[in-house]
């Protein structure tokens, strides 16, 4: 009896979060995060009549998040080719969407015979295969983060200004129909000031974690990006983009510089205050609640699943039934949905490096110079 009452706790662990998940995700992409992180195979799709994506990266994030919303009818598949380094996933990837296997040798031939480009590799090779498609001229979509460092930012914005491609970022929480209705009353009212107040509880990291390996951004990219995107996104709402931002990093982890921190940002039209915390990983998932007070009305999200909205004489509770970050607007911008300004995600990624660096060198405050930063990048 001894040995069978650990393998009833996990099953009901295991129960418990799919029913969980059920309530968060909905069945259809409850279903592919369960068959992502199984050993199961299974052939998921029919071949569209015209495949013209390639996907570079085909871990969980590709299998359960991008190619299921990718799918025409929910079943027939636009994916041509796939690569991956780690053939496993990449023959599961294969078999479950109908496309190719390719070698890395066949990478560039590929890129050259298709319309469109999916990355959602490791963070370190991101900017090597924008860049690439990029040379040929291919419309690439680059989930978060496009680059690791200032200089790669600054290359890739003076090689897309020589291109007809079109980039297009995988940061997605700009894309939910929560802060589009945000945005809407935020314009309607014609707010003049905004502070953010996020609190994020995130998947708790081993130290062998290869988010923090050499050369992969560490969680200020991998993670703190979501929220550092959505504050500078914020940012151009205003007439008059702040000048500059001040900024002031408090750290809570003596192991750790990139995680257990509190950055609070203050401009005279925008504050904020993000914590970013994970020292247990939460069942949910990544959880989040944001409050976005401005001086015309107070917005809430909890999770991206429900919207509050507080305009002092009146309240409205707007229910999405499942989690809605953007994940599906931001994936299908190159079809569906507005993409948005590359000039705001390359800020964003400009600030993380300047983040970054802060914490490296133990720096708890410093400016970074938000106007400057986006005429630079208006010269290249």
């Amino acid at each position: 009896m001894q040995s069978i009452k650990p393998i009833t706790a996990s099953f009901k662990r295991g129960c418990n979060k799919i029913v969980l998940f059920l309530s968060i995700w909905g069945l259809r992409a409850t279903i592919y995060k369960i068959i992502g992180r199984s050993n199961i195979k299974p052939k998921l799709s029919l071949p569209h009549w015209n495949q013209d994506i390639l996907v570079i990266g085909c871990g969980q994030f590709g299998f359960s998040s991008l190619a299921p919303r990718l799918l025409r009818l929910g079943i027939f598949s636009p994916i041509r080719f796939a690569y991956d380094v780690n053939k496993n996933n990449l023959n599961k990837f294969c078999t479950a969407f109908s496309c190719s296997p390719l070698e890395e040798s066949e990478l560039r031939d590929a890129i050259k015979s298709v319309g469109l480009v999916y990355i959602c590799s490791d963070h370190a090779s991101h900017f090597h295969y924008t860049s690439l498609c990029v040379a040929e001229g291919v419309d690439v979509y680059c989930e978060k983060p496009i680059t690791t460092n200032r200089d790669q930012v600054l290359r890739l914005r003076k090689q897309l200004g020589a291109s007809h491609s079109t980039l297009y970022s995988g940061y997605n929480r700009p894309h939910s129909p929560a802060i589009a209705q945000i945005r809407a009353n935020f314009d309607l009212y014609k707010a003049s000031y905004a502070h953010l107040a996020f609190n994020v509880a995130g998947h708790f990291l081993d130290d062998s974690h290869w988010y923090r390996s050499k050369g992969q951004g560490s969680r200020i990219y991998g993670n703190i990006a979501h929220w550092i995107d959505l504050l500078v996104h914020i940012a151009f709402w205003f007439k008059n983009i702040p000048e500059k931002l001040k900024l002031e990093i408090i750290n809570f982890n003596p192991r750790h510089s990139d995680e257990d921190i509190a950055l609070i940002v203050t401009s005279p039209q925008l504050t904020a205050v993000i914590s970013f915390f994970c020292r247990t990983e939460p069942f949910t998932g990544v959880h989040e609640n944001l409050s976005i007070t401005t001086d015309a009305f107070q917005s809430r999200i909890l999770n991206f699943q429900t919207l509050e909205t507080d305009f002092g004489n009146d309240y409205i509770c707007k229910r999405f039934g499942k989690k809605s970050a953007g994940h599906s607007e931001a994936i299908q911008q190159p079809n569906k949905f507005p993409a948005r300004p590359d000039m705001e995600f390359f800020i964003s990624e400009l600030l993380l490096d300047h983040i970054l660096r802060m914490t490296k060198d133990g720096q708890s405050q410093s400016v970074f110079m938000l106007r400057d930063e986006i005429r630079n990048l208006i010269s290249y």
